[in-house]
């Protein structure tokens, strides 16, 4: 056992020597860090640098990126791929985004050198919405009868990386937009817009209030189609005689329209997941209690 231990010791110690004695060369090869910053050139031909855009649903974005190089840039082929929810959309250097649904998209693009295979990523994100989310509504008396029309407006991120803060800017105005959409008039006396929203709901709807004409409506929030008539929300849709509303507030569980009498209508909904799960009584509030506002 002695002399087992002892050839042992003389094997781990010469390997010990061999380690120190190690003064072999090597050649290490920086790595050519690649950063990108990413670029969108909207319809209206601008360029913007920035986390994230939005974008209206039918429209085209072009995205494309800006590269810096820790090393020299020059002679390098670089393969992309754009990424949209996980799923490769392009391998183009540019990428044009043309969507067709509404949504929230997580996006990324993978820059890597041909032949050194280390992929580089830049996270952004594109918000899909409604072309009439953004901007104002006008109701307007044009002598014959209301008229809805839609000032649309951008919006424009801010990059706390750049300065620059968020801002909008006006797109298109879009007159008489209830008739182009709906095919018919609203006629009637404008009286005013109030918007309607329901619990955990990310688009709400419009209430166009006015009297005469094909009444008051109520208008989808993503597409400014007509939803209801006034005189729907009625129970058995028996409305109020000479009913001529001069205001209306709709709260999540209970909608009020007053009339220009002072009198009072209420509805009570049975669940705060939908706009109107409940119908306006015919009776006044409070046995007829006239009010002067909301």
């Amino acid at each position: 056992m002695k002399i087992i231990n002892i050839v042992l010791l003389v094997v781990m110690c010469s390997s010990l020597f061999s380690c120190f004695d190690d003064k072999g060369s090597y050649d290490y090869t920086k790595i050519n860090e690649i950063t990108a910053k990413i670029a969108f050139i909207g319809p209206d031909g601008e360029e913007q640098i920035a986390p994230s855009y939005v974008l209206d649903v039918g429209e085209s974005v072009k995205i494309l990126p800006k590269l810096t190089f820790s090393q020299n840039k020059e002679n390098i082929k670089l393969e992309y791929k754009w990424l949209v929810d996980t799923v490769e959309m392009s391998t183009d250097e540019e990428f044009i985004y043309s969507p067709e649904k509404l949504g929230y998209k997580k996006c990324a693009l993978v820059v890597s050198e041909q032949g050194v295979g280390r992929e580089f990523y830049q996270t952004f994100n594109i918000s899909v919405q409604s072309k009439y989310k953004t901007g104002w509504f006008v109701l307007s008396d044009e002598g014959n009868g209301s008229v809805l029309s839609l000032i649309r407006t951008s919006e424009i991120r801010g990059d706390y990386t750049l300065g620059t803060n968020a801002s909008l800017k006006i797109v298109s105005v879009e007159r008489n937009i209830y008739e182009k959409i709906n095919g018919e008039a609203l006629g009637g006396t404008p009286v005013k817009l109030h918007e309607h929203w329901c619990y955990d709901n990310y688009m709400g709807e419009v209430v166009l209030l006015q009297n005469g004409g094909v009444g008051s409506v109520e208008l989808n929030g993503d597409e400014i189609s007509r939803v209801a008539y006034l005189k729907s929300e009625f129970l058995n849709q028996d409305v109020p005689a000479n009913l001529k509303v001069k205001d209306a507030f709709y709260a999540i569980w209970d909608h009020f329209i007053l009339d220009e009498s002072g009198l009072l209508y209420v509805r009570r909904n049975t669940t705060n997941q939908d706009h109107y799960s409940g119908y306006f009584l015919n009776r006044p509030f409070m046995n007829g209690k006239k009010f002067s506002k909301l």
